[in-house]
């Protein structure tokens, strides 16, 4: 019923039980067709109200995107597209993402000038915290760094140690002996040493090389290095020294003929300065 609107009440005029009836009517009706509204929701078919949502992976069709929404999924067509993320800023990426980060960009792993890869794994439960793991793309050692998130911020990188963290070195030989002797820190602080190498003098005590500080065993501390040997003209014995001071050296009681050909692998605990 067709709310019948009266607007020409005078100043004398007597309201009536019709007049109260009908004006009671009307805001009930409206109450109803109040009621009825608010509770029509939108979808693709019909008009009604419609709840804003932050989600970007949802399939609800009556609720409708807010600008951040938006903004997310356009970082992450950004970072689909370009493959790079699109605010140059690693601090800023606390979702669970793996993005690419070009020269430009800031708090990203030291040493590699902004290209880098970062996985980021934010906590289940606490939005203040995530872990950040990174890449170096001109670290050609293969290492990698680690983070964590805090209710204060990110903390310093942190460079992981692995077994192949640190690149080879190559030394330089002396005294005639020619071939290959490499070297780098391992895991735990170690130090490992590859030798394939041909002999030159071969007194006792001939340094062969010399390791440089930061790659030397235990100082006072000395051990042999086990060869085994190319067979030439009948069967060399002896074995090599290296010593606290970082050199390796022809052992006592060696029996080497110049033009043995020796190989060796060893890994030994470093100085704890080292």
């Amino acid at each position: 019923m067709v709310y019948q609107v009266k607007k020409n009440w005078q100043y004398d005029e007597v309201v009536t039980e019709q007049d109260m009836n009908r004006i009671e009517s009307g805001i009930e009706e409206n109450q109803q067709n109040l009621t009825t509204h608010l509770a029509e929701k939108a979808s693709l078919t019909k008009i009604g109200h419609t709840q804003l949502s932050n989600e970007i992976y949802s399939t609800d069709v009556t609720k409708a995107a807010t600008s951040m929404a938006v903004k997310s999924l356009n970082d992450i067509s950004a970072k689909k597209l370009y493959g790079y993320f699109p605010l140059k800023d690693a601090n800023l990426v606390t979702d669970f993402s793996s993005y690419a980060f070009a020269n430009d960009s800031i708090n990203t792993p030291p040493g590699g000038d902004g290209w880098s890869t970062i996985a980021t794994f934010p906590g289940l439960e606490a939005a203040d915290r995530a872990i950040q793991i990174g890449n170096n793309w001109n670290d050609m050692s293969g290492s990698y760094w680690i983070r964590r998130k805090e209710n204060t911020g990110f903390v310093a990188w942190e460079k992981l140690i692995t077994n192949n963290s640190a690149p080879w070195l190559t030394a330089i030989l002396q005294n005639g002996w020619s071939g290959t002797i490499s070297y780098r820190k391992g895991a735990k602080n170690q130090l490992e040493i590859y030798l394939k190498v041909t002999s030159g003098v071969v007194s006792a005590g001939t340094i062969i090389t010399t390791l440089p500080v930061g790659y030397r065993i235990i100082e006072s501390y000395v051990t042999q290095i086990p060869v085994i040997f190319k067979e030439n003209l009948g069967m060399p014995t002896g074995c090599l020294i290296i010593d606290g001071t970082g050199n390796i050296r022809v052992a006592d009681n060696s029996f080497f003929s110049t033009g043995n050909n020796l190989l060796g692998v060893i890994t030994l605990p470093m100085d704890g300065g080292g």
